[in-house]
């Protein structure tokens, strides 16, 4: 008996154990959050350069000589600035502009505005490149393209910047003085994040910044910037001022089932069930158990119809054993959960259905309690229980009940889907025939009238 009883206790269908590492489909969640096409960015960047400390100490004696502190901080900052589209720039070359014969009798100075492409146009020479270039740089090109091709003596060639164009940069060195010091961040700049993940900033063109953090794309722009256009790496802040806007839809047992818009970082099933009302949990639809859901069952828009979805367990009946992301068009649906049963039929006072809930673990003995017990005046003995292996196939095992007590069945472990038969014998049948005759003639002997004897 105990060899039986230990073979049946141990078969039957088991329910896997799933962890989220096994949902390989499954997109994870990326923290902190990764800038996506369609998000606006918005960036504040600003330029802080320090001049040498000997260049910030003004001469003794000449530390209240406004005009000569203000020509050292214009030389400082020679060095420090780089050319962008929209500058005009003031050559003054003199000897070349004579030698080509573009001076006359003026002084001979040449004005140009530097184009978007970030080039000007020189006389003779023609288109040259000088955006992110300094002044410095600048003037070494231009001598270089003159002389010696077109001028027999090298030139004197002196560039400044006569007026700039609009610009996202604010220039400010640190040994400018409070003036300098007190330059305020230029306006900040919103850029819309193309579908092909990049952005467009001023000078440097096209960043990409999509599966980027914010941090990370800080580090981004100011490379972008330095070292080709500036020459120390600017002061980056950039955050995301509006968030890409998605569609996902929610069926099934859930709070409130819909449509639902969730911004880019809100695309996470966790967000999509706590604006739905969460799973419902209730009366399931055959009335037997507490509702909840056992699996929540992702369709990416677009997928093919017998495409296999994103299969996510669900445990407790409303948690899902996953936190997993969500994408534009997805449809959620959460499957109702219907609580495991087990029956119980024949010799008993309550036969039926009952519900046996996740984590519970019931014995012959206690389904029997839950059916009213047997039934007393048939006594059966024996019990049948039938399930299915863990192939699916039915097998049967007979335990005695103990007669009214029901001892041995408390050795018995009943599992979710098994039915448990008291049938008749021959035994039962004739206990019941004589206990149905005994009430019979227990009732008419107290129903026979007494009738009082007249006289006539």
């Amino acid at each position: 008996m105990g060899e039986q009883l230990a073979r049946f206790n141990a078969a039957g269908p088991t329910v896997p154990a799933i962890s989220p590492g096994e949902l390989p489909e499954a997109k994870p969640l990326a923290l902190p959050y990764r800038v996506v096409a369609g998000d606006v960015l918005e960036f504040r960047l600003k330029i802080t350069q320090d001049a040498p400390e000997s260049a910030a100490q003004p001469p003794s004696g000449q530390e209240n000589d406004p005009a000569r502190n203000d020509s050292q901080a214009s030389a400082r900052r020679l060095d420090l600035y780089r050319v962008q589209p929209g500058d005009v720039l003031d050559l003054a070359m003199p000897l070349i502009l004579r030698s080509i014969g573009e001076a006359g009798d003026r002084a001979a100075s040449y004005g140009c505005r530097v184009s978007q492409e970030g080039s000007i146009w020189l006389p003779v020479v023609g288109e040259m490149p000088v955006a992110g270039k300094t002044l410095l740089e600048i003037e070494t090109a231009v001598v270089a393209a003159y002389f010696p091709k077109y001028v027999k003596n090298r030139p004197s060639v002196i560039a400044r910047v006569s007026e700039r164009g609009a610009s996202v940069l604010s220039v400010v060195s640190t040994a400018a003085g409070p003036a300098a010091a007190r330059d305020p961040f230029a306006d900040s700049i919103l850029c819309r994040v193309t579908n092909e993940g990049t952005v467009r900033l001023p000078l440097v063109g096209s960043v990409p910044v999509a599966g980027k953090s914010v941090p990370e794309i800080e580090a981004a722009v100011a490379s972008a910037y330095c070292p080709k256009h500036l020459s120390s790496p600017p002061s980056v802040l950039a955050r995301v001022a509006d968030y890409r806007v998605a569609t996902v839809y929610a069926i099934g047992a859930i709070g409130s089932p819909g449509r639902y818009e969730l911004r880019s970082n809100e695309l996470e099933l966790a967000v999509l069930l706590a604006k739905a009302g969460g799973i419902g949990v209730g009366r399931t639809a055959s009335g037997v158990g507490a509702g909840g859901a056992k699996v929540i069952r992702i369709r990416h828009a677009g997928q093919p119809r017998d495409a296999k979805p994103l299969e996510v367990p669900v445990r407790d009946r409303n948690i899902p054993i996953a936190n997993v992301a969500l994408q534009d068009g997805d449809t959620v649906e959460v499957e109702h959960f219907d609580d495991p049963l087990f029956t119980v039929t024949g010799l008993v006072m309550s036969p039926g259905v009952h519900p046996y809930p996740p984590g519970a673990k019931y014995t012959l003995q206690q389904a029997l309690a839950m059916s009213g017990g047997i039934d007393t005046q048939a006594g059966p003995r024996y019990a049948t229980v039938y399930r299915q292996d863990g192939d699916g196939k039915p097998i049967a095992a007979e335990f005695r009940i103990g007669g009214r007590t029901m001892v041995d069945a408390a050795e018995v472990i009943i599992k979710p889907g098994d039915v448990i038969c008291l049938e008749h014998s021959f035994r039962t049948r004739w206990n019941k025939f004589w206990a149905t005759v005994l009430h019979f003639g227990a009732g008419a002997y107290a129903t026979v009238p007494i009738t009082p004897t007249s006289s006539n």
